[in-house]
């Protein structure tokens, strides 16, 4: 594969917007944003490799927000 989408908290906008966030809510703003990113390239459909972490938490948070944002797993 080739990676169509992706988003980091270490981008210059991303840093400013989680400013002053937990972990859980920096997570929430990347999902969002590759949500945003994945929809703009025509992706709606997705496989999430958590990488071996439990569901739980900030890879939850990520998950959650990019369902929200219109992506399916």
């Amino acid at each position: 594969g080739h990676t169509l989408a992706a988003a980091s908290d270490m981008e210059p906008q991303m840093r400013q917007d989680a400013q002053g966030k937990q972990k859980k809510g920096v997570a929430e703003l990347v999902g969002t944003l590759v949500a945003q990113r994945a929809m703009e390239a025509g992706v709606t459909t997705v496989v999430f490799d958590r990488g071996g972490f439990a569901f739980h938490g900030r890879v939850q948070a990520l998950a959650d927000a990019a369902r929200k944002g219109g992506l399916k797993f």
